[in-house]
């Protein structure tokens, strides 16, 4: 079972499901931000944790707001004890960040079709296996995990962000852009944000000259990847989706 956490009432899944209906993976939507109660996880479980709007800035302050994330991190730390497969979105990815005592702070709003550079270790990783080294993909967010901790591996950066993607452990990953969003997405997403939009300088149109022309299969490969991972798909024959 993949259990995927929903950050906002109004977060789309549409990204998630598709990509796990299309492999026959069963999953089940959590409602993370009304603090539900967790499901007991066993093995052959993996989570998926998605993004959001609040802030985990100041996760540890005594009057900190979001008390859903609280519990959540809780979940996840019982998660990566048990070696249950993970990968987080965005505000997930600054979850774990923090849970790992990395520090996050506000800093370039980063909106649009941006470009991440994979890593020597990002390169050579399960999560972008077969994947090129640059990759454009849809980001949203202030806040950004600035640095690593020992024991964690920099998988990604990009020019506004020097965090964009982190292995956790054998099992676990995160990454700071949405993977997630659809192509057919996209441009709802970025009209959506007209100021956003307006501060890159770019119009949709030009936003959208940015995509790679195999997009979808790029990121269907990404998902996969972390499904291979988490035991859900056998793993594939090919070995790389570009020359």
């Amino acid at each position: 079972m993949i259990y995927v956490l929903r950050q906002w009432e109004n977060g789309s899944i549409s990204g998630p499901k598709w990509h796990l209906e299309r492999n026959n993976v069963p999953y089940q939507i959590i409602e993370a931000h009304t603090s539900p109660q967790y499901p007991d996880l066993k093995k052959g479980d993996a989570i998926i944790g998605l993004g959001g709007p609040p802030s985990v800035v100041t996760l540890h302050e005594p009057d900190y707001e979001h008390e859903f994330l609280l519990y959540e991190a809780g979940f996840l730390g019982y998660a990566a004890l048990q070696e249950i497969p993970f990968l987080g979105i965005c505000l997930s990815h600054q979850l774990r960040a923090k849970m790992e005592s990395n520090p996050v702070e506000s800093r370039t709003y980063e909106f649009g079709l941006q470009t991440i550079e994979l890593t020597k270790e990002g390169r050579a990783h399960w999560l972008f296996e077969g994947l090129p080294p640059a990759l454009t993909v849809y980001q949203h967010h202030r806040d950004h995990v600035t640095t690593v901790n020992s024991g964690a591996f920099l998988l990604a950066a990009s020019a506004n962000c020097s965090v964009e993607s982190v292995a956790w452990d054998d099992c676990s990953a995160s990454v700071q852009c949405h993977p997630e969003v659809l192509i057919s997405d996209i441009p709802d997403a970025l009209t959506k944000y007209p100021k956003s939009l307006a501060a890159t300088g770019l119009t949709v149109d030009e936003m959208l000259a940015r995509l790679q022309p195999n997009y979808v299969e790029l990121m269907i490969r990404f998902f996969d990847n972390f499904l291979i991972r988490a035991g859900c798909l056998k793993p594939r024959r090919t070995a790389v989706l570009f020359e």
